[in-house]
């Protein structure tokens, strides 16, 4: 499952939702500009890709990423970032 506007109050239901239902998987989250709720969802669902449309959010994304151990789209990971955790778009 994708969630589109994960932050929001809408996504965060259907977060809450999936979180009570063993079944279902989510394998995207995306966000317009709340990346900081973003990566915490992202990491508490273990999901594998994530897409943030607020560009200053994604330029300043890689403190987050190093702290949260996301890696780049495209597989490469910054300086010691683990090797779990999701994509980042």
């Amino acid at each position: 499952m994708v969630i589109l506007g994960s932050t929001g109050s809408i996504g965060r239901q259907a977060l809450d939702v999936i979180a009570h239902h063993s079944g279902l998987t989510v394998v995207g989250l995306s966000c317009g500009r709340n990346g900081r709720v973003l990566l915490e969802q992202a990491l508490a669902f273990g999901v594998p890709h994530v897409a943030l449309a607020d560009e200053e959010q994604r330029r300043s994304a890689p403190r987050s990423i190093r702290k949260g151990g996301v890696r780049r789209a495209g597989g490469r990971r910054p300086p010691g970032a683990r090797s779990r955790g999701p994509t980042w778009c």
